[in-house]
């Protein structure tokens, strides 16, 4: 666990550091698109956290039959919740207009939602294939 966070906070830097090259506006663009990311991305995870404890129990009573079939619905799941996920981060200068934000810093924000909004699908279906890894 130490380590999964120690290299998120690598990325997270590195992110910030080929940012901050750009410019200050860049950096407030960047923030904005990741807080619509991160709202959009933990409802995905919330519903996709219902996986484990299903499979867990499968598992546990040793119906591999219903673990397969939760790992296959986890799976079509995770596609079906990344597609509005996805129209939600592509439409990401509209949603931060209406909530007033400046139109430049929208606009910027949305550029960086567009490279995110590519991952959703497979973020998701990853949660759902670790919700059968063993721990």
């Amino acid at each position: 666990m130490v380590l999964t966070q120690l290299g998120q906070i690598a990325m997270m830097t590195t992110d910030l550091a080929f940012i901050g090259r750009i410019g200050t506006e860049a950096v407030a663009a960047a923030a904005l698109g990741a807080r619509v990311y991160l709202v959009s991305i933990t409802f995905c995870m919330g519903l996709m956290a219902a996986i484990a404890p299903l499979g867990a129990q499968a598992f546990g009573a040793n119906n591999l039959t219903v673990v397969r079939c939760l790992l296959r619905m986890g799976l079509w799941a995770a596609l079906l919740l990344s597609l509005p996920t996805m129209a939600f981060s592509l439409r990401g200068e509209q949603i931060l207009i209406a909530l007033g934000q400046a139109p430049d810093a929208a606009r910027l924000a949305e550029r960086y939602l567009f490279g995110l909004a590519w991952g959703v699908g497979p973020a998701m279906g990853f949660l759902a294939i670790r919700s059968f890894s063993p721990r």
